[in-house]
């Protein structure tokens, strides 16, 4: 008896409830995701968001990033597709993503990409696993739930932490250190430092719990607990105390996430039921959030599986049919008169083209589906001409005259006259019937004056005015006429499609104002005539100046197409195309309202707009009425900032290895630099953490002069910029462009090439300056070689003559000598003559020797001299005339004999010259030293004396033409300078090489190397080297 009391009991408590859901609940307006961004994501599991200020929203089909004005949807690198659900979740400043059957990934901010991280199952070699929930502690050490057992993964190592194996239990952080753990017989706490299990209540009963998700709540320390099938639970920590709550009223379906939304309200998302509101007491239900069939605006789905609360008291749902949805929790401003589906008692249509509020109150609604009648009071509705056949439907325009009743016009079938109280059809005008005056069928403008006169204007066809007094028509011309408006007395306003026109409505006399655009809306304000037009903005005219000004995008309006205009307490309300805003005609500051959906997402009518007597505005959109109270609607303050999403360069990202090696997230970039033919760039920006209608502004500081007009773009492109170092500045601006909300620079140096660089310059001066050094000394020595030429040739020739002189001299002289009757004195000076006579002629003879070398007609023959014999046959040509200075001659040979390939009478030159040398500079009494050194690949001669020396400077130019040192030219010893310079060519010509080692004052050392030659026994001349008869062992 009690079970069926109870029984009873719970279907009365559901059925209250349910009558009461219905007429309390739904107060929500939910916005889905996937309608907002023309996008199917559906299967939903979890939402969260990060630090930057994103919302993310997982499915086995993708990640989702969203801000307010930009979606993104990432794919999972599944090492394993067999995926039912994917969770998320924010710790620590990193993104993960876990799947059911145990593969985690961790999002890469660098490269934009989530990466696998983990695969439990593999890890854990088994295909059964399933991963409920995953944490990540202070430490960073991450948890894993699964149903084989609670893991914890630290330093690469995966151990298990709690043997809990369980299909059915919820977790959830306790403190920085424990866990609890609900299961079907127990509730646990678990201890991760100790590994201790604590069990804070046993459950005990029949029937399992079946836990499937907890919320902690630690300010009143009480754990929510959902189920599977039994209900909601709640367990208190301080009592523990386990009870059943709601259990009348709540449905008994799985129960996926909880939620606390206020201070005094949560959350309760069920599968299949939509989303309970109840108090944090558990003691009531507040609001069932459910799908209605009939209610666009309702939630999308009822199968709930997470929910999450953000900064900004939005609600973010997750179902599994509908994908991601949000509503706001905060109070509505703006109320919203739209069409319910099946539901007569409510606007016929949502396209309102004109609203009034007649002398009783009732509101009148010109929609695309006849025209609403509301009575306030009794909310009730009356549809008149809707649903009709034959006759219009489309109505423009309402007007109430001075006797109450409602002129009305259509699109194509002319005026209606209506009754105010009943409705009835008074009247109905339209062209070429009986009884009508001659007036356009398409009506687009009904206005009464302040005489209580009615006019009424349209499209193709003529104008008309009903006189109140005489209750006539007068008829004026044909003009496109959009809307009317009194500027004084007898003169009216035409906006038309092609400009403004300004009538006598006594004369019928009109005057073009302005030409060039469509008017579609007018203010008269004091002398100043406010203009909406579609393109234009708005035209701030003064027509006692001629003179207009035009307030468009760039001072902050949402849209150029703007559609009314009306005046509330100085400030212009003003209903565009793209939203709603506010002008102060003070200063001509624009605000918008881009943080209220409705007001920035809806699209505004021609003229439909009506200030109530409440002080409350209503408008016309394509969503139906808009009404709010124009001092309670504020804009939110400006915040969030500007996010770097991503650099291309050349159509590339930098995120491609291949481009740029990035070792940070683009958003944290600071400065970039590029090659030279990286110089087209394009840097996409997101703005986060702010409503939308925010605008960007750039400047690229070094090419730009001026900072780009603020617009919707957010890629900033630049092409073919030239080398240099540049600051890219972007601005983020509010919808009304009235203040900066965030501002970045980016440093960009783009590389010049190599050719423009200025080392490269450098390089190129000093290299041209070389070559302009060479060339001049080429040319110094072409001169001094000539003048060398020229002098050698002199020398030469005045030798031939001095040599054939001398030959002459010779013979005589040497016939004298052989004369017997000779003095003693007279034999002397003969013998000194026959001296110099031969010196002379050795002079002579290697002075045309040099002429041969010089010219290179000098030739070698080859032959096998033993060179030790040879250096000391010449050393003892050299005796008599060392011993004539007391100078010793020292010869030393390595070996008595070496056998090499030379030119014997050239190498006889080279040790004449050298040993001359050493004896003619040579102190009397001292000492010269030749050594003859031989090896397989070379023989090395060395002449060493202890005369006058040489500086280094002498040493540096010792070896070329006619040179001598000042110390011997200052020794007073003859010479010609030409025999160290034979010396040097000869042993050249052998393909050797000789050098001086000397001291000033100490002495010189002379040093001749020349490779080993080996040569047949029968050489040909050779020029220079003769390579067909001679081989060299190196």
């Amino acid at each position: 008896m009690n079970r069926e009391m109870k029984r009873f009991y719970r279907l009365v408590g559901i059925v209250l409830f349910v009558l009461l859901g219905q007429f309390n609940g739904q107060s929500a307006k939910f916005y889905n995701i996937n309608s907002l961004y023309g996008i199917s994501l559906r299967e939903v599991n979890s939402v969260c968001s990060d630090e930057q200020g994103f919302i993310w929203a997982s499915s086995k089909i993708g990640i989702l990033r969203i801000t307010d004005d930009d979606h993104r949807i990432y794919q999972l690198p599944y090492a394993n597709t067999n995926v039912i659900t994917v969770k998320l979740v924010y710790e620590q400043s990193h993104l993960y993503a876990f799947s059911n059957n145990g593969q985690i990934f961790q999002f890469n901010p660098i490269y934009d990409r989530f990466d696998l991280m983990l695969d439990l199952s593999v890890m854990l070699n088994t295909r059964y696993l399933n991963v409920l929930r995953m944490f990540v502690d202070a430490s960073g050490t991450f948890w894993f739930a699964s149903t084989m057992g609670v893991y914890r993964y630290q330093s690469g190592q995966l151990t298990l932490g709690f043997d809990i194996r369980n299909e059915n239990f919820a977790i959830t952080p306790f403190d920085d250190h424990q866990f609890v753990l609900v299961q079907n017989n127990a509730v646990l706490l678990l201890d991760t430092q100790s590994s201790k299990v604590t069990t804070l209540y046993a459950i005990t009963g029949d029937v399992p719990m079946q836990p499937s998700s907890v919320y902690h709540d630690r300010v009143h320390q009480r754990l929510w607990i959902g189920t599977i099938s039994s209900g909601l639970y709640l367990f208190d920590f301080k009592t523990q105390d386990l009870r059943r709550v709601l259990d009348a009223v709540f449905p008994r379906q799985p129960i996926l996430d909880i939620e606390k939304n206020s201070e005094s309200t949560m959350l309760i998302g069920v599968d299949g039921q939509g989303i309970w509101e109840v108090d944090s007491q558990a003691t009531r239900v507040m609001n069932v959030l459910r799908e209605q069939v009939n209610d666009p605006s309702s939630l999308k789905g009822n199968g709930v599986y997470d929910l999450y609360c953000d900064n900004h008291r939005r609600v973010w749902v997750c179902t599994f049919s509908g994908g991601l949805s949000f509503f706001d929790q905060a109070t509505p401003l703006v109320t919203q008169v739209s069409h319910q589906i099946n539901n007569p008692n409510s606007l016929a249509n949502n396209d309102v083209n004109n609203i009034i509020e007649d002398r009783n109150g009732k509101l009148w609604f010109a929609t695309n589906n006849g025209v609403s009648c509301w009575n306030v009071s009794t909310h009730q509705w009356q549809h008149l001409m809707n649903d009709t056949r034959g006759q219009a439907k489309v109505f423009m325009s309402l007007c109430e005259d001075d006797q109450g009743r409602i002129w009305a016009g259509s699109y194509s079938s002319g005026v209606y006259v209506f009754d105010s109280k009943s409705g009835r059809e008074l009247a109905h005008y339209m062209r070429n019937e009986a009884g009508s005056p001659v007036l356009s069928d398409f009506v687009l403008d009904i206005y009464k004056d302040h005489e209580g006169d009615i006019w009424i204007g349209g499209v193709n066809g003529e104008f008309i005015c009903y006189q109140q007094q005489s209750g006539q028509f007068r008829t004026y011309t044909r003009e496109p006429i959009n809307v009317f408006a009194e500027i004084a007395p007898g003169e009216l306003l035409l906006g038309c499609s092609y400009g403004l026109i300004q009538l006598n409505k006594h004369t019928g006399a009109m005057k073009q104002l302005l030409l060039g655009f469509s008017v579609t809306d007018i203010l008269v304000q004091g002398d100043v005539v406010w203009l909406c037009t579609g393109g234009e903005g708005v035209i701030q005219y003064h027509p006692a100046k001629a003179q207009s000004n035009k307030i468009d995008v760039r001072s902050g309006l949402p849209s150029n197409f703007v559609k009314s205009i009306v005046d509330v307490d100085d400030y212009l309300w003003i209903g565009t195309e793209s939203g709603l805003c506010r002008l102060n005609p003070s200063d001509l500051s624009v605000v918008s309202y881009s943080s209220n959906y409705l007001l920035s997402r809806s699209s505004f009518n021609n003229r439909s707009h009506c200030q109530l007597r409440n002080g409350q505005l209503a408008w016309g959109t394509n969503l139906g009425a808009l009404l709010f109270q124009p001092s309670q609607v504020q804009e939110m303050p400006s915040g969030g900032k500007i996010f770097l999403q991503d650099l291309l360069v050349s159509g590339r990202s930098v995120r491609d290895t291949l481009v740029f090696d990035l070792t940070k997230p683009i958003d944290q970039l600071e400065s970039v630099e590029l090659k030279y033919y990286q110089n087209t760039f394009s840097l996409e920006m997101l703005s986060i953490q702010t409503s939308a209608g925010s605008k960007f502004s750039w400047q690229l500081e070094g090419f730009d002069k001026e900072w780009s007009q603020p617009s919707d773009n957010r890629m900033v492109t630049y092409t073919n910029i030239p080398s240099g170092s540049y600051v890219l500045k972007v601005r983020m601006y509010d919808s009304s462009l009235s203040h900066v909300v965030d501002e970045r620079t980016l440093s960009i140096e783009i590389v010049p090439p190599f050719w423009k660089a200025w080392w490269f310059w450098v390089l190129v001066y000093v290299v041209l300056l070389g070559l302009a050094v060479l060339v001049f000394i080429y040319y110094l020595k072409s001169i001094r070689q000539k003048h060398t030429e020229e002098k050698v040739r002199f020398f030469t020739n005045t030798a031939h003559d001095i040599r054939t002189s001398l030959t002459l001299i010779n013979a005589p002289v040497e016939a004298l000598n052989r004369e017997p009757h000779l003095t003693k004195e007279g034999r002397h000076y003969l013998g000194l003559a026959i001296e110099q006579a031969r010196r002379l002629s050795s002079v002579v003879t290697q002075l045309m020797d040099f002429q041969k070398v010089d010219i290179g007609k000098e030739q070698l023959t080859f032959v096998m001299v033993d060179v030790v014999g040879l250096v000391s046959r010449r050393i003892s040509m050299f005796d008599s005339l060392a011993q004539s200075r007391h100078i010793q001659l020292v010869f030393t040979p390595s070996q008595s004999q070496f056998l090499t390939g030379i030119d014997e009478s050239k190498m006889e030159r080279v040790v004449d010259n050298l040993l001359s040398n050493a004896i003619k500079y040579s102190r009397e009494h001292s000492k010269v030293e030749i050594s003859l050194t031989t090896t397989e690949q070379t023989w090395v001669l060395v002449v060493t004396d202890q005369g006058i020396g040489m500086s280094k400077a002498i040493q540096r130019r010792l070896f070329k033409e006619f040179f001598r040192g000042e110390n011997a030219i200052n020794s007073k010893i003859v010479g010609s300078g030409i025999g160290l310079l034979l010396v040097k060519n000869y042993v050249t010509m052998h393909q050797g090489a000789v050098s001086c080692v000397s001291r000033e004052n100490e002495g010189s050392a002379f040093r001749v190397e020349i490779p080993y030659r080996q040569v047949a026994q029968m050489s040909l001349p050779d020029d220079h080297v003769s390579k067909s008869l001679l081989t060299d062992k190196k």
